[in-house]
């Protein structure tokens, strides 16, 4: 019984992606239905885990019963056989999770909540008077079972931090085009990496944010006021592609995670060049491109970094691993140093933080920008940040 993706060109987009099926290849009718009315707005790779948790439970139940029969006993609302088959469920849980020492919890959680939405729903629409209010108390148990399986661990506080300065200083060198360091043979790809690059550090995209960017998003009009060009981009699904060939394909992380951002001229400049010169005529409308002509994976982008941490200089390596123990270009750098740049502009603390939650695409109830108040803004960065970028304005202008 695995978890597909539903891709086909007449599948409207909101009910394409992950669904669990059965044995025969039929959707899941329950999960579906938990899917539709909760997670419409998730990322793919979200409904893929929330739906793997899911799975384990209704592989339980056939075991345990002989019969695939989660469906018809949620539909029946057959408490009684539904809570005998979570506790059976939390032992083996709890089995694994002392034979393995990896925590079972989130499957739990998952599991009693889906099935608790479930049951709920059907109550209030179904059931009636005494026969209503009975069923009300029965379900007050599933709302504590999600806290009977416990690590014992305590939860290691979430550190926000940039990339150090001397690791920017040296991404900036080895991501040029036609630097003598630059780790990637062909010009095209040169180009192409540069602007992932400069996507995920200025802008603070998220990989599959950039990798969904169609071939126009970005847009630019006139000011009058100033007299200067304004450019901004568009963060959202690409509406010229029905169907996404890529097997891990990209998606966004929320419905908050649509946005329209601005967008300095230099990067503007340098998207421009690598569409107009270096990327080639493609059969897609994705922005990158692999050598292949098919649009550029997740793993493709991985590799690029994985392949410009590889070619650090030892001084910048040694920073990085010391600092942040990875090697990874997040949204975190960008959001710092576009923190301390709103506060440097005379904006207060506290609204400068919430002013990232529109720019990155937090949800309102996300506590990225409360981490980010704590953060540890480095002045250097900020500083190395402006001056490597603007010291390549005119060479990127001159290549319009």
């Amino acid at each position: 019984m695995p978890c597909v993706r539903l891709r086909d060109p007449i599948v409207p987009r909101a009910l394409a992606g992950p669904v669990l099926v059965d044995a025969l290849g039929r959707p899941r009718y329950w999960t579906s239905y938990s899917l539709a009315r909760n997670g419409c707005s998730w990322a793919d790779s979200t409904k893929f885990e929330y739906l793997s948790a899911i799975e384990r439970f209704y592989l339980f139940v056939e075991a345990q019963t002989g019969s695939d029969c989660l469906d018809e006993l949620i539909a029946s609302l057959d408490i009684d056989r539904l809570e005998e088959s979570l506790d059976g469920f939390l032992a083996r849980l709890r089995n694994e999770q002392s034979r393995t020492g990896r925590s079972q919890a989130a499957v739990w959680s998952v599991t009693t909540r889906f099935i608790r939405a479930c049951l709920d729903d059907l109550v209030h629409h179904t059931a009636a008077g005494a026969r209503r209010r009975r069923l009300l108390r029965r379900l007050d148990r599933f709302a504590s079972m999600g806290d009977r399986l416990k690590t014992g661990r305590r939860r290691r506080r979430q550190k926000i931090r940039a990339l150090p300065a001397a690791v920017v200083e040296d991404l900036y060198e080895l991501a040029w085009p036609d630097s003598s360091r630059n780790p990637f043979r062909s010009t095209p790809n040169q180009h192409r990496n540069f602007v992932i690059f400069l996507l995920l550090l200025h802008q603070g995209l998220r990989r599959s944010e950039a990798l969904l960017l169609p071939v126009n998003a970005v847009h630019d009009e006139r000011d009058a006021l100033n007299d200067a060009h304004r450019y901004w981009v568009d963060i959202t699904w690409n509406p010229y592609e029905d169907d996404d060939p890529r097997a891990a394909a990209p998606s966004l992380k929320t419905e908050w995670s649509v946005r329209q951002i601005p967008m300095a001229e230099p990067l503007a400049v340098a998207i421009e060049n690598y569409t107009g010169n270096f990327r080639g005529r493609q059969r897609h409308s994705f922005l990158f491109a692999s050598q292949e002509r098919q649009p550029l994976s997740r793993n493709s982008v991985n590799d690029t970094f994985r392949k410009l941490s590889g070619c650090l200089s030892k001084v910048a390596a040694r920073e990085l691993w010391k600092r942040r123990r990875e090697t990874w270009i997040s949204p975190h750098t960008a959001a710092v140093v576009r923190l301390r740049q709103l506060v440097n502009s005379g904006i207060k603390l506290e609204e400068a933080i919430e002013m990232l939650r529109g720019f990155f695409g937090w949800s309102p109830e996300s506590d990225m920008p409360r981490l980010y108040g704590r953060a540890y803004f480095d002045e250097r960065l900020a500083t190395v940040w402006n001056a490597d970028f603007d010291a390549r304005v005119e060479i990127l202008r001159s290549l319009k």
